[in-house]
């Protein structure tokens, strides 16, 4: 019985090269996914790119919308949401 050979170069050959996509492609296929165009099955298989990788980068983009949206100018703290309001009462408010 044949032992399969661990060496370096047999595992260097198998190992396919890491790919970096820029932002305009990234947006791009996020764009089709969000409007409908094509779902994700259909996204992943026309720009040869694993399913995951698109969920990880509209995960991204979802943490980083508020800040991406944010309105530079105000200068004041939008006192509407208010995090400290928050708490383990069973409505999830604190009464003021």
């Amino acid at each position: 019985m044949t032992e399969p050979s661990h060496r370096s170069s047999d595992h260097a050959e198998t190992r396919k090269k890491r790919h970096s996509f820029s932002g305009s492609f990234k947006a791009r296929i996020l764009f089709e996914l969000i409007i409908g165009k094509k779902n994700l099955k259909e996204l992943a298989e026309r720009y040869e790119v694993h399913p995951n990788q698109i969920k990880n980068w509209k995960s991204a983009l979802l943490k980083q919308a508020s800040h991406v949206l944010e309105d530079k100018r105000r200068t004041r703290p939008d006192h509407r949401y208010r995090p400290d309001r928050f708490s383990a009462h069973p409505s999830g408010m604190q009464p003021d």
